[in-house]
């Protein structure tokens, strides 16, 4: 990873601003219950603000969001650059086979990093607020966190990863940086309805398997995590020849 891309990648408005928007989509999924507990005012029971980010993280609306948000902190780098000509001067520096893996690299960090800090900002906000709510509440809930949520953070790095990739190849592939948004979006609902439609015993192409572990996933649900990064691999290869190939074209 070029220091170059680490600093365009990690700047703090991009991250700031991801998280932001990562927490207030994940609490529009669900606003009604918020409303409705806000409006009453009354003592939550045991064990509802834990079931309350289950049902957030595990509902449809990530599906929606997740595959957006991961693309904002450098999905559109090497278009950027390229149409900018800013990679000519840093393969004066630099070899191109270094130049374009570090991008691919720095993308897929990017793209999970920003889904694991705005998942840990919504459950830390969503303790803060509701806990203190709740009937017998104690601050020991929180002990147990990487026991509930670590395998879920995994998948989410390791998706949003995937998805950023996914946006930087066919962004390059059509020269176009407004594809480094919508692809994901596209990919992921053109699985869906093959998977849906067509193809419904193919479970490792359907998406929502991805986000919420079913039962017949082996290794416990892990082997979720291990095939996205898998599929990241493939994404990012992919990018990198058509990379290589658009700046052989210059």
């Amino acid at each position: 990873m070029l220091p170059y891309d680490r600093k365009r990648a990690f700047r703090k408005q991009w991250l700031y601003l991801g998280t932001f928007l990562t927490v207030i989509f994940l609490t529009v999924t669900n606003l009604e219950m918020v409303a409705e507990v806000l409006r009453s005012g009354r003592k939550l029971g045991a064990g509802w603000t834990e079931s309350y980010i289950l049902k957030v993280l595990t509902g449809d609306g990530i599906r929606l969001y997740f595959p957006l948000l991961c693309t904002v902190p450098y999905a559109t780098g090497f278009v950027d650059e390229y149409k900018s000509g800013i990679y000519k001067f840093v393969l004066v520096r630099k070899e191109r086979k270094k130049y374009i893996i570090s991008k691919a690299i720095t993308n897929a960090i990017a793209g999970g990093s920003i889904l694991v800090a705005g998942t840990v900002a919504f459950i830390l906000c969503t303790w803060i607020v509701f806990l203190p709510m709740e009937k017998g509440f104690s601050w020991r809930i929180i002990q147990n966190f990487l026991g509930k949520y670590g395998q879920m953070l995994c998948q989410f790095f390791a998706f949003g990863a995937l998805e950023a990739e996914i946006g930087m190849w066919i962004s390059t592939l059509v020269n176009h940086r407004y594809m480094a948004w919508l692809a994901p979006f596209m990919s992921e609902y053109l699985l869906i309805i093959l998977c849906e439609r067509y193809f419904p015993e193919c479970r490792v192409f359907y998406p929502p398997d991805w986000l919420v572990v079913q039962a017949d996933w082996p290794l416990h649900g892990w082997s979720v995590f291990f095939w996205l990064l898998f599929l990241t691999g493939i994404a990012g290869y992919a990018f990198a020849d058509a990379a290589r190939r658009r700046i052989g074209y210059a």
